[in-house]
Protein backbone atom coordinates (compact mmCIF):
# COMPACT_ATOMS: atom_id res chain seq x y z
CA UNK A 1 0.00 0.00 0.00
CA UNK A 2 0.97 3.73 -0.98
CA UNK A 3 2.21 6.19 2.02
CA UNK A 4 -1.00 7.60 3.71
CA UNK A 5 -1.87 10.88 4.78
CA UNK A 6 -2.94 11.47 7.95
CA UNK A 7 -4.90 13.93 7.03
CA UNK A 8 -7.08 12.01 4.18
CA UNK A 9 -6.27 8.58 4.74
CA UNK A 10 -6.97 7.33 1.51
CA UNK A 11 -5.06 9.62 -0.51
CA UNK A 12 -2.84 7.82 -1.46
CA UNK A 13 -4.27 4.62 -2.21
CA UNK A 14 -4.32 3.23 -5.73
CA UNK A 15 -7.31 1.66 -8.20
CA UNK A 16 -5.67 -1.19 -7.55
CA UNK A 17 -5.43 -1.26 -3.47
CA UNK A 18 -9.33 -0.13 -3.76
CA UNK A 19 -10.43 -2.98 -5.77
CA UNK A 20 -8.47 -5.80 -3.39
CA UNK A 21 -10.34 -4.03 -0.60
CA UNK A 22 -13.49 -4.32 -2.11
CA UNK A 23 -13.03 -8.33 -3.45
CA UNK A 24 -12.00 -8.85 0.89
CA UNK A 25 -15.47 -7.01 1.65
CA UNK A 26 -17.44 -7.85 -1.16
CA UNK A 27 -21.19 -6.22 -0.63
CA UNK A 28 -23.81 -8.19 1.08
CA UNK A 29 -27.09 -8.71 -0.67
CA UNK A 30 -28.81 -7.60 2.09
CA UNK A 31 -26.41 -4.12 2.68
CA UNK A 32 -29.08 -1.85 0.19
CA UNK A 33 -31.73 -3.92 0.51
CA UNK A 34 -34.58 -0.82 2.28
CA UNK A 35 -33.34 1.21 -0.56
CA UNK A 36 -34.41 -1.68 -3.30
CA UNK A 37 -37.47 -2.38 -1.53
CA UNK A 38 -38.07 1.31 -1.62
CA UNK A 39 -37.19 2.29 -4.71
CA UNK A 40 -38.64 -1.06 -6.04
CA UNK A 41 -42.32 -0.61 -4.42
CA UNK A 42 -41.98 3.31 -5.89
CA UNK A 43 -41.09 2.28 -9.01
CA UNK A 44 -44.09 0.18 -9.40
CA UNK A 45 -46.59 2.17 -7.96
CA UNK A 46 -45.89 5.12 -10.07
CA UNK A 47 -45.52 2.76 -13.05
CA UNK A 48 -48.96 1.30 -12.49
CA UNK A 49 -51.02 4.06 -14.32
CA UNK A 50 -49.21 3.77 -17.31
CA UNK A 51 -49.13 0.24 -17.40
CA UNK A 52 -53.08 0.16 -17.01
CA UNK A 53 -53.75 2.89 -19.52
CA UNK A 54 -51.11 0.53 -22.10
CA UNK A 55 -53.53 -2.21 -21.57
CA UNK A 56 -56.33 -1.07 -22.56
CA UNK A 57 -54.69 1.01 -25.68
CA UNK A 58 -52.68 -2.51 -26.71
CA UNK A 59 -56.18 -3.96 -26.75
CA UNK A 60 -57.64 -0.95 -28.60
CA UNK A 61 -54.91 -0.83 -31.58
CA UNK A 62 -52.56 -3.10 -31.08
CA UNK A 63 -49.66 -1.72 -29.43
CA UNK A 64 -49.35 1.08 -26.71
CA UNK A 65 -47.41 4.37 -27.18
CA UNK A 66 -45.25 3.28 -24.50
CA UNK A 67 -44.16 0.52 -26.79
CA UNK A 68 -42.66 3.02 -29.28
CA UNK A 69 -39.62 3.84 -27.87
CA UNK A 70 -38.97 -0.24 -27.71
CA UNK A 71 -40.21 -1.47 -30.97
CA UNK A 72 -37.56 -4.19 -31.50
CA UNK A 73 -37.91 -5.78 -27.92
CA UNK A 74 -42.05 -5.16 -28.11
CA UNK A 75 -42.11 -6.76 -31.89
CA UNK A 76 -39.69 -9.90 -30.92
CA UNK A 77 -41.65 -10.53 -28.04
CA UNK A 78 -45.03 -10.80 -29.65
CA UNK A 79 -43.73 -12.49 -32.80
CA UNK A 80 -41.79 -14.95 -30.52
CA UNK A 81 -44.93 -15.70 -28.83
CA UNK A 82 -47.14 -15.95 -31.87
CA UNK A 83 -44.30 -18.76 -33.31
CA UNK A 84 -45.00 -21.06 -30.08
CA UNK A 85 -48.53 -20.67 -30.36
CA UNK A 86 -48.52 -21.53 -34.03
CA UNK A 87 -46.54 -24.50 -33.53
CA UNK A 88 -48.42 -25.77 -30.91
CA UNK A 89 -51.49 -25.31 -33.26
CA UNK A 90 -50.55 -26.22 -36.40
CA UNK A 91 -52.18 -29.05 -38.62
CA UNK A 92 -49.85 -29.03 -41.54
CA UNK A 93 -47.39 -27.03 -43.41
CA UNK A 94 -47.04 -24.79 -46.55
CA UNK A 95 -47.43 -25.74 -49.71
CA UNK A 96 -44.12 -24.41 -50.97
CA UNK A 97 -42.60 -27.00 -48.51
CA UNK A 98 -43.24 -29.84 -50.55
CA UNK A 99 -40.10 -29.66 -52.03
CA UNK A 100 -38.13 -28.88 -49.02
CA UNK A 101 -38.55 -31.92 -46.80
CA UNK A 102 -42.83 -31.47 -46.08
CA UNK A 103 -43.01 -31.74 -42.02
CA UNK A 104 -40.39 -31.98 -40.69
CA UNK A 105 -38.36 -28.78 -42.68
CA UNK A 106 -41.47 -26.90 -41.37
CA UNK A 107 -41.50 -28.12 -37.94
CA UNK A 108 -37.40 -27.23 -37.67
CA UNK A 109 -38.04 -23.84 -39.61
CA UNK A 110 -40.20 -23.05 -37.03
CA UNK A 111 -38.09 -24.31 -34.11
CA UNK A 112 -35.66 -22.05 -35.18
CA UNK A 113 -37.08 -19.04 -35.69
CA UNK A 114 -38.48 -19.67 -31.77
CA UNK A 115 -35.33 -19.65 -30.58
CA UNK A 116 -34.29 -16.46 -33.04
CA UNK A 117 -37.17 -14.60 -31.97
CA UNK A 118 -36.88 -15.54 -28.16
CA UNK A 119 -33.00 -15.36 -28.24
CA UNK A 120 -32.91 -11.92 -29.17
CA UNK A 121 -34.96 -10.85 -26.74
CA UNK A 122 -32.98 -12.60 -24.33
CA UNK A 123 -30.38 -10.78 -25.56
CA UNK A 124 -31.74 -7.51 -25.36
CA UNK A 125 -32.97 -7.93 -21.66
CA UNK A 126 -29.04 -8.92 -20.96
CA UNK A 127 -29.96 -12.28 -20.18
CA UNK A 128 -27.08 -13.82 -22.25
CA UNK A 129 -23.61 -13.38 -22.44
CA UNK A 130 -23.16 -11.54 -25.19
CA UNK A 131 -23.51 -7.62 -25.25
CA UNK A 132 -26.45 -6.52 -26.99
CA UNK A 133 -24.80 -3.72 -28.68
CA UNK A 134 -22.03 -5.76 -30.06
CA UNK A 135 -22.55 -5.30 -33.29
CA UNK A 136 -21.64 -9.28 -34.54
CA UNK A 137 -24.60 -10.23 -31.94
CA UNK A 138 -27.11 -7.92 -33.81
CA UNK A 139 -26.31 -9.33 -37.10
CA UNK A 140 -26.25 -12.84 -36.28
CA UNK A 141 -29.96 -12.38 -35.24
CA UNK A 142 -31.17 -10.05 -37.67
CA UNK A 143 -30.04 -12.59 -40.40
CA UNK A 144 -31.74 -15.21 -39.15
CA UNK A 145 -35.03 -13.28 -38.84
CA UNK A 146 -34.55 -12.49 -42.18
CA UNK A 147 -35.59 -16.33 -43.56
CA UNK A 148 -38.70 -15.83 -41.94
CA UNK A 149 -39.31 -13.68 -44.55
CA UNK A 150 -39.41 -16.43 -46.69
CA UNK A 151 -42.49 -17.84 -45.38
CA UNK A 152 -44.15 -15.03 -44.44
CA UNK A 153 -47.42 -15.56 -46.56
CA UNK A 154 -47.82 -18.89 -45.04
CA UNK A 155 -47.73 -18.14 -41.35
CA UNK A 156 -51.32 -19.24 -41.34
CA UNK A 157 -52.81 -21.87 -38.59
Amino acid sequence: MNQQNPQNPHAGDSFDDWMDQEALHPARWYDHAWWLVRRGAWEWLRERPSVIVAYFVRGKRGWADRDVWNMDMYVARVIGEMLVQLRRSQRGYPAPYEERGGAEAWDRDIDEQIAVWKGYVRLMDGKTHDNPFDPHAVRWYTRRMKKLLDVWPALWD
